[in-house]
């Protein structure tokens, strides 16, 4: 009689897969099948990395402090002969800290002072002609007298200074501000200062003739006695300022001027095309 065959021996049993199958990064990745007949390849991709996460990479540095602008010698030196100090050698005084300074009778005239603090300085009698103080800060600061012919204001804050009797003829900038400040005597012939902020400034008996006031908010400022020559106040605010006793008002220019002042009638000015 044949002998029949041993029987083959059953496959090997392999746990179920759970879905879903989440390798163990402690587990080989399962191998890629072979080639199919088409050449392709089937690819398994873990649901994720089998290696840890790199570490996040450091935090910058806390950003540095600017560096401190060197010190200006010129400026040392002459403070040191204060308050009648000559800073008209100087190159520069840019930026410089004069706030509280006594600089009564000071020079400078010429000196490039973009950005200079002097708010509360004592500037009495200061000579300043065609100083540059463009972005300048002199708040409060005390500049009866001061000559300031030509001098460049772009910008500059003198709010409640004091300017009683100041000469700022020829003077010229945009954005100055004026808010509060004493110019009562002041002469500003010539002067170009649009788009100024002069609310609740004291005008009074000041010397406007051809000065170019254009644009500027001049609410509740006063102008009693002022001489307003060929002065223009073209589209400036003009609201509540006084300008009773002011001279030649009708000589003004008002152009697109707003507001109710007291002592003039502005629609008639503005009727006639003055």
């Amino acid at each position: 009689a044949r002998r029949r065959p041993p029987p083959k021996p059953p496959p090997p049993l392999t746990p179920p897969l759970t879905p879903p199958f989440l390798p163990s990064p402690f587990l080989p990745s399962p191998p890629s099948p072979p080639p199919t007949a088409c050449g392709g390849t089937t690819l398994l991709l873990p649901l994720f990395p089998l290696s840890p996460l790199p570490p996040p990479p450091p935090l910058p540095p806390p950003p540095s402090r600017p560096p401190s602008p060197p010190p200006n010698r010129c400026l040392e030196a002459q403070l040191l002969q204060a308050p009648a100090a000559d800073f008209g050698p100087c190159s520069h005084l840019r930026l410089a800290e004069l706030r509280r300074q006594s600089l009564r009778g000071a020079s400078f005239d010429g000196v490039d002072m973009r950005g200079a603090l002097l708010d509360g300085a004592d500037l009495r009698g200061a000579s300043m002609r065609s100083a540059v103080m463009a972005g300048a800060s002199a708040r409060g600061a005390r500049l009866e007298g001061a000559v300031m012919v030509s001098s460049s204001l772009s910008h500059a804050n003198l709010s409640r200074a004091s300017l009683r009797g100041a000469d700022l003829t020829m003077a010229a900038g945009e954005g100055a501000s004026f808010e509060a400040a004493d110019l009562s005597d002041a002469s500003l012939l010539v002067a170009t200062l649009r788009r100024g902020l002069w609310a609740g400034a004291d005008l009074q008996r000041a010397k406007l003739a051809h000065a170019d006031l254009s644009h500027g908010d001049f609410r509740s400022a006063d102008f009693r006695g002022a001489v307003l020559t060929d002065a223009s106040f073209r589209s400036a605010n003009v609201e509540a300022a006084d300008f009773r006793g002011a001279i030649d008002t009708h000589r003004a220019h008002w152009e697109g001027a707003v507001g109710s002042p007291i002592g003039i009638e502005l629609d008639m000015f503005l009727h006639v095309g003055l």
